[in-house]
């Protein structure tokens, strides 16, 4: 507000400004966050964004979401491969598991190969379900979920 006389009266509240109360800055300098002529953060995030899903087609990772899933329970079953190949006394069964996930990760994206390993895993949990190891319920639940997803089309291209 000014005065009658034209001086500027002071309110005794804070001002919400764009400058944040910084009066000895202008507002040009103070809304500004880009580099002059550079790429923005969004832009760059877009940039990385792209190279990681190139660096992903190059691997063969699928990029679907039901890919995404199956592949992720094939390192899974991978890895419990190694777990039991590497644990003492050493389970040969590991090395199956191990076979099966290069299989599955190499026909990722084919309905029946796919539904046919996650069904052998779902079996295999059964058989050791009734063997006696309550554990076994997991890897037939497991199994079963996952070969309900591999029965999900994926996208066409």
């Amino acid at each position: 507000m000014i005065s009658a006389a034209g001086i500027p009266l002071r309110i005794g509240r804070k001002l919400m400004t764009l400058d944040h109360g910084n009066s000895g800055w202008s507002r040009r300098l103070a809304s500004d966050t880009c580099n002059a002529g550079g790429a923005g953060p969004q832009e760059a995030g877009l940039q990385l964004r792209e190279r990681s899903i190139q660096l992903l087609k190059t691997l063969g990772v699928p990029t679907d979401p039901r890919g995404i899933v199956l592949a992720c329970g094939f390192v899974a079953a991978a890895l419990f491969g190694l777990f039991a190949i590497l644990t003492p006394p050493g389970d040969p069964i590991g090395w199956a598991y191990i076979g099966l996930a290069v299989v599955g990760f190499l026909f990722v994206q084919a309905r029946i190969v796919t539904t046919g390993l996650w069904l052998l895993v779902a079996a295999g949990g059964a058989a050791v379900a009734a063997a006696g190891n309550v554990s076994g319920w997991l890897e037939a639940f497991v199994g079963l979920a996952l070969a309900v997803v591999s029965l999900i089309p994926p996208p066409a291209d």
